[in-house]
């Protein structure tokens, strides 16, 4: 084991300490003190030289010790890597011409909902693995959430890193007048890399949400995922 240094003066100190009891161990039993008391002080000295040599040895333990290596998890993050912006157009499908001002005005607030929806499950799928759970049960409804729970290929690996998202579009269709059922159809492309492999892939899906108070959920979907070649 390497040992650091101690502080400076630290051994000097106690060197100097313990030489000068053994000298004057050494000197006074040639004049006065008796054989008893000079085995007392020399085992005193001995006892201070093996403090000295434990407190430097302790010292080299704890700053030798080599740092913490980095682990895969330190990768950088989706959050320091620029990602594709998201292009989501929402607009009304159906019998738009016979819309009321409250029809008009109920439809406007849905919209950045729908949308929500959208961006929350995708930054899952693809770039917090470790939010996909909740993501889901926050965005299906349960019967679709279990299906769509046993699709482990659907989103990016947990394992990936470096992942950057090259595409994100979506257009949501909000079924007027009365703005309780919608279809989005998404589409992502993204890669990143699963040890030393460059994977690629491209996403689109078709999901079919419906309204209850102001809660959006999938309650069905169609997804295709594969792939793209080098």
């Amino acid at each position: 084991m390497k040992l650091s240094p101690p502080p400076a003066g630290f051994v000097l100190r106690g060197a100097e300490r313990t030489g000068r009891s053994r000298l004057d161990a050494s000197a006074t039993a040639r004049r006065r003190l008796p054989p008893a008391a000079v085995a007392a002080l020399v085992a005193a000295a001995t006892a201070l030289g093996v403090l000295v040599v434990l407190a430097i040895v302790a010292r080299g333990d704890q700053e030798a010790r080599p740092a913490p290596r980095p682990t895969p998890a330190e990768e950088p993050s989706p959050s320091r890597i620029v990602q594709a912006q998201w292009r989501i157009e929402v607009r009304a499908a159906g019998a738009t011409r016979a819309m009321s001002k409250r029809d008009r005005r109920r439809l406007r607030a849905q919209r950045p909902r729908t949308a929500k929806l959208v961006r929350s499950l995708y930054e899952a799928l693809y770039l917090r693995p470790g939010a996909r759970s909740a993501a889901i049960d926050a965005a299906f409804s349960p019967v679709a959430g279990r299906s769509f729970r046993r699709l482990d290929a659907i989103g990016m690996p947990e394992r990936a890193t470096r992942v950057k998202t090259l595409v994100r579009s979506a257009r949501v269709s909000i079924e007027a007048p009365r703005a309780r059922r919608a279809v989005a159809a998404v589409r992502v492309r993204a890669r990143g890399r699963v040890g030393a492999r460059t994977v690629r892939l491209f996403h689109r899906a078709t999901l079919w949400l419906e309204r209850s108070g102001a809660r959006w959920r999938v309650v069905a979907y169609d997804v295709e995922q594969a792939p793209v070649p080098s």
